[in-house]
């Protein structure tokens, strides 16, 4: 019975949807048959944790945990593979399958992680500012 008076509504549902409703502006986005796109924020973080350039990222942070420790550390993409292949070969060998791989991850890097990694450059050649990771209490003061 519920079923029946259901499938007896689809039809002026439909004509009200294409006739009446109207997506809220929030929700609309003229790219992508105007319907904006949702990420859920844990699954979205989920994924991207699984991308070659947060495996870079951690490879960076057991790399150059000394560099790190003093503040931001300018590198080449080419020092910084040949450091992370000199200390973890078979990850690297994982994720530097091309020759360009790790300055690719690394301009991910600085459109995704900005306050971790930037673009530098000195007088003689192009690099990367990779600045340590702030840890999550840093900044909070104690309760006094």
């Amino acid at each position: 019975m519920f079923e029946a008076k259901v499938r007896a509504e689809i039809p002026a549902f439909l004509w009200w949807m294409l006739n009446v409703y109207q997506i809220p502006e929030e929700h609309s986005d003229p790219r992508r048959y105007n319907v904006a796109t949702f990420h859920h924020p844990e699954l979205k973080q989920n994924l991207e944790s699984l991308s070659p350039e947060a495996e870079l990222l951690d490879l960076i942070d057991l790399t150059l945990v000394n560099d790190l420790t003093v503040g931001t550390c300018w590198i080449t993409a080419q020092d910084l593979e040949r450091r992370i292949r000199e200390n973890h070969h078979r990850r690297a060998d994982t994720i530097f399958t091309y020759r360009q791989a790790c300055a690719k991850y690394l301009h991910r890097l600085s459109q995704k992680r900005p306050e971790r990694v930037t673009k530098g450059r000195t007088g003689f050649a192009n690099g990367w500012n990779i600045h340590p990771k702030i840890s999550p209490m840093e900044g909070v003061e104690g309760e006094n």
